[in-house]
């Protein structure tokens, strides 16, 4: 049996083509779970503070570890933003659970994964 040669399959492309990014584009704002929150002064206030509550709340000096608490903290961020949308918009939508579940499950085990080898 042979397979097509169709588009992605050696084949001629399908012929069409998504537009391209503007400067400021905000597609990945619909949850806000992909944007990155340094790229915004409205979100440094939120950022400060769960770093600080980090912080706080390790035993020994952060230093050492600024990479990863900066890492942990818009890892934090992005989930409490995911958070905020599933309560303002519901887990269900257009009959569906909403996609942002999916990000925060895998989200969730890469968490995991990372603590346990930071020992945070």
């Amino acid at each position: 049996m042979s397979r097509g040669k169709g588009a992605g399959l050696g084949g001629p492309a399908r012929g069409y083509k998504w537009a391209d990014a503007e400067p400021g584009n905000l597609l990945a704002e619909k949850s806000g779970f992909w944007i990155d929150p340094h790229l915004r002064e409205e979100h440094q206030a939120e950022l400060e503070e769960i770093e600080a509550a980090v912080r706080a709340s390790l035993p020994y000096p952060t230093e050492p570890f600024a990479l990863a608490l900066s890492q942990l903290t818009v890892r934090l961020w992005r989930q409490r933003r995911a958070y905020r949308d599933l309560d303002e918009h519901g887990l269900i939508r257009d009959g569906k659970l909403a996609p942002i579940l999916d990000h925060l499950g895998r989200r969730s085990r890469l968490h995991h994964v990372t603590y346990t080898a930071h020992a945070l």
